[in-house]
């Protein structure tokens, strides 16, 4: 419409998902493109606008310890968390690997259960500690997790995780024994995940559609 019409407007594009092809060249006709998360599929020309948490209510517990017992989780373990989205087949096989080395290991799938996943860890005989556990309260389950997996740290529930103090991972056997020894990346400032962080994101938006 600019184009032909001459008329004088700023275009704004804003990804959900992946971008193909055509809408990667589409972008690039754009005075500005939004996405929720940094990727490597992002046209040059975007701004990185993430969701924004309520950090008065995502928060680390005063125990995390009293978390875990109000949930009813056995004592003395380590609580690992895959929030989704997409199939956690390859949490529950390096869950099952890492619970054969180190017995206080546990994890909580945050989904509703699924047929391979569920046969692989009964095949492993460790359904006594690798549980599905979908429904009840995020804001529990994140502040009785020791660690996570996320497939995209932007994602929504990954960040609520991190304002929770749950440190995040990549999937994968390594990023997991590397958040196991707390040689993983340190967790970012809670401010940094606010709703003032998410309008400082907009704000830079605003100023690349006016110039």
């Amino acid at each position: 419409m600019r184009d032909v019409f001459r008329v004088r407007v700023r275009l704004l594009w804003v990804f959900e998902d992946p971008p193909g092809a055509v809408a990667m060249r589409l972008a690039t006709r754009m005075d500005a493109v939004a996405v929720p998360s940094r990727s490597a599929q992002m046209p040059a020309n975007a701004v990185v606008v993430p969701p924004a948490v309520d950090t008065a209510r995502y928060a680390p517990p005063l125990s995390r310890s009293d978390a875990q017992r109000a949930l009813g989780l056995p004592e003395g373990s380590l609580y690992i968390g895959w929030l989704g989205p997409g199939d956690p087949g390859g949490f529950v096989r390096a869950m099952i690997t890492l619970c054969r080395e180190d017995r206080r290991i546990r994890g909580v799938i945050r989904t509703a259960p699924i047929p391979r996943p569920v046969a692989e860890i009964r095949n492993a005989g460790l359904h006594h500690r690798i549980r599905f556990a979908p429904g009840g309260d995020d804001l529990a389950w994140l502040q009785a997790l020791d660690g996570c997996v996320a497939d995209d740290p932007d994602d929504l529930p990954a960040r609520q995780a991190m304002a929770c103090g749950v440190p995040i991972c990549e999937p994968g056997l390594a990023p997991l024994r590397a958040l196991i020894r707390g040689t993983h990346e340190p967790l970012p400032d809670p401010s940094t995940l606010s709703e003032a962080a998410r309008q400082r994101a907009l704000d830079a938006l605003r100023a690349q559609l006016l110039r």
